[in-house]
């Protein structure tokens, strides 16, 4: 809920054109002392959108706050989740039946 809660924030703000220092201060507060789940969800978005690139460009600018946010400077960790959203955009999408 908290990684929907921070991706959510930075997606609305950006959207709204506010600064990007003032997102990243706000997402960082959100989420506190658990940087692993913004680099999760920054990771995810990318690799999802690397494999769907007709996908809004501002989940990268998103992405990119998130990291911010996150102090991220693990770039193993941060490829960890990349590949895991290029293989969650590659599966086809589930039909209803």
């Amino acid at each position: 809920m908290l990684q929907a809660q921070c991706h959510g924030e930075a997606w609305r703000r950006a959207q709204a054109g506010e600064s990007i220092a003032a997102i990243v201060e706000e997402v960082r507060a959100l989420a506190g002392d658990r940087t692993g789940l913004l680099v999760e969800a920054a990771g995810v978005g990318i690799g999802w959108w690397a494999v769907k690139p007709s996908l809004p460009a501002t989940e990268l600018l998103v992405a990119g706050i998130l990291l911010d946010a996150a102090g991220a400077n693990d770039l193993d960790e941060l490829n960890r989740w990349l590949e895991v959203g290029r293989e969650r955009g590659s599966r086809p999408p589930h039909a209803a039946s």
